[in-house]
């Protein structure tokens, strides 16, 4: 059913969560790639992988895991390196987060200048709208409201130099809008609005 959807999206890269894979490996799924890293031993919700096309593959360089949630992955492309770190996490306790954010800011500095750095994940951010005053994080389009996670976006990107390109497009039709539905197909929210960061650094 994955490959089919891949197919019809025309997907070249796919960042997959919760894997609930074991160490790393590489496999193939009909003419994709599925690269993953998670957890040595025992039991565990994480895991984190990339699903490659085979267009995606004649530009992979390789990748270094940097912990069961965050997969950063190399590819040339015509503006430079293409660096794209997966990095998803979800709901956790104080110290957790602040743990999965420091090895976040470990791995993107340690990326070479110049890099093409696109960061993608499940950050369980809504991020505001009032744009004039985010520091140059976000674009015209974010939400109304504000969490927790979405300040502590807005404030990583800014370190960062990134900005958080999903608010920099608007949508006029609702289904387009939202980014969560519940199981009853009622309830919708804009959560995880900011899945995609890019910084083109100095290229």
């Amino acid at each position: 059913m994955l490959i089919i959807e891949l197919n019809n999206w025309n997907c070249d890269i796919l960042g997959v969560s919760e894997t609930h894979r074991r160490g790393t490996e590489g496999l193939y799924l009909g003419g994709y790639k599925f690269v993953a890293q998670g957890v040595e031993e025992g039991k565990s919700r994480s895991g984190v992988g990339l699903i490659l096309s085979k267009e995606a593959q004649k530009a992979f360089t390789g990748y270094n895991f940097m912990s069961d949630r965050i997969t950063p992955a190399k590819f040339k492309s015509m503006v430079g390196e293409l660096v794209v770190i997966h990095a998803p996490t979800t709901e956790a306790p104080q110290p957790e987060c602040d743990s999965f954010y420091s090895l976040l800011q470990a791995t993107i500095s340690e990326q070479k200048d110049g890099a093409f750095v696109i960061l993608m994940g499940d950050f369980n951010a809504k991020v505001e709208c009032e744009w004039e005053n985010a520091g140059g994080a976000i674009g015209k389009f974010g939400t109304v409201d504000v969490n927790d996670a979405g300040e502590r976006l807005i404030q990583f990107a800014n370190v960062n130099k990134l900005v958080i390109t999903n608010t920099c497009f608007r949508q006029d039709k609702a289904n387009r809008q939202w980014t969560w539905e519940s199981p009853d197909g009622f309830t919708h929210n804009v959560i995880d609005h900011n899945s995609l960061i890019i910084n083109g650094g100095d290229a």
